[in-house]
This record gives C-alpha cells, structure tokens and sequence, in this order.
C-alpha cells in the first residue's frame, strides 16, 4: 500500500479547491454560470425554431440539413 495521501479533496467535502467552484462555499457562482447557460440554450433553441419556421422547412429539408450539420460538424 502506497503512502499516497490526497489533500486537495478533504473528508466530507464536495469538490477540489483548484476548480472554478472550488471557494464557492454557497454554490452561488455555479448557480450563476448554470442559469446563463441554460439562458443561452434557450436562447439558440428559440432562434432556431424561429429560422426552421421562417424559411418554412419542411421535416424532410431539416432531416436533410441536420443530417449534413451531423456529418460536417460533429461525426468528426
């Protein structure tokens, strides 16, 4: 057995000290930093619902384009 200790994780605490979060005693920042992001998420969603229905997309045009997004972009 190793003589490892790890002190950066301390016993009966949620997180380590070096990460964003790691003095964010009240979770206030990441509640913060999660409501933007989730702001955001919305934000991209609605305008794409907006631009889909503007340009009166068919299911079969927007499976053709997610498809090509998919291909172009994320199977990478």
């Amino acid at each position: 057995m190793s003589g490892y200790k790890c002190t950066i994780a301390k016993h009966g605490k949620v997180g380590e000290m070096s990460s964003k979060y790691g003095y964010d005693r009240d979770g206030s920042q990441f509640n913060a930093d999660m409501e933007k992001h989730r702001a955001r998420t919305e934000y991209l969603w609605t305008e794409f619902i907006d631009f889909i229905k503007s340009h009166d997309a068919t299911p079969q045009e927007f499976r053709a384009l997610f498809l090509r997004y998919y291909e172009e972009f994320i199977q990478q």
